[in-house]
C-alpha cells in the first residue's frame, strides 16, 4: 500500500478537476476548492508546488 500525504492528496483532486476541463480554459481556483471540497487558502498553497513541477499554469486575474 501507498501512503500518500494530505497535500498530495488534493495535489491529486485539484490536478483531477482540472483534467475534467481540459481545453475548456482557465479553471478558477476558487472553482476547483469549491468543486473538490479543498480550503481555498490550502488550495493556494499547493498551486506553488504544481506551478514548479510544471504541472499548472497560472494565470493572475486583472
Amino acid at each position: 500500500m501507498i501512503k500518500v500525504s494530505s497535500k498530495g492528496r488534493y495535489g491529486v483532486k485539484a490536478v483531477y478537476e482540472l483534467a475534467l476541463h481540459y481545453g475548456q480554459g482557465p479553471v478558477a481556483v476558487s472553482w476547483i476548492a469549491k468543486s473538490q471540497n479543498i480550503s481555498e487558502q490550502y488550495l493556494e498553497q499547493l498551486m506553488g508546488p504544481l506551478k514548479r513541477a510544471g504541472v499548472v499554469l497560472i494565470l493572475q486575474g486583472g
